[in-house]
């Protein structure tokens, strides 16, 4: 899916705004918010399979239809989304070899450039946030979790972003 039309957009967006909550650093299996993802594909079948799916998803913290989607893919944002997945359930090689398998070097560059202005940070890279998310799961430091969830915030924009720029 390339291209939204401004209705579709519009109700992406909305959906966007009104969820204020931290993006989870890992997979949990049911979700508050089930429901209004559930309508809103209901609204906008088009959405179904898509990219944008994934993320919704993935903002939630649920990662199995977000891995249906993905699985298959062999590059490009589908497989950074899928790296995020097997971040997510806590395979962190599986997420790093996902990280690689981007092979786009302008996406990449585009991802960490919009987290690094989000978070006012430089040097993102996917792998590395990787490492310290499995590094907090073993240690369970408040502050870490604070800084985590900011940057895991600003990629899940950075991506989000550039699926409505592609």
């Amino acid at each position: 899916m390339s291209e939204l039309d401004p209705e579709t957009k519009r109700a992406l967006d909305a959906f966007c705004e009104g969820y204020q909550h931290d993006v989870p650093l890992v997979a949990v299996h049911t979700a508050q918010h089930m429901d209004s993802v559930t309508k809103l594909l209901d609204s906008y079948p088009a959405l179904r399979g898509s990219s944008y799916e994934a993320m919704l998803w993935l903002r939630l913290g649920l990662i199995d239809r977000a891995h249906e989607i993905v699985q298959s893919a062999n590059s490009g944002v589908r497989a950074y989304i899928h790296g995020i997945v097997h971040r997510l359930e806590g395979d962190f090689w599986n997420s790093k070899y996902w990280f690689r398998r981007v092979h786009d070097n302008r996406l990449l560059e585009n991802l960490s450039d919009r987290v690094e202005r989000a978070i006012g940070l430089p040097g993102f890279d996917p792998a590395i946030h990787t490492d310290r998310v499995q590094q907090f799961l073993q240690s369970r430091s408040p502050a870490s979790h604070q800084e985590l969830s900011r940057i895991a915030l600003a990629e899940w924009n950075a991506i989000w972003a550039e699926l409505q720029e592609s």
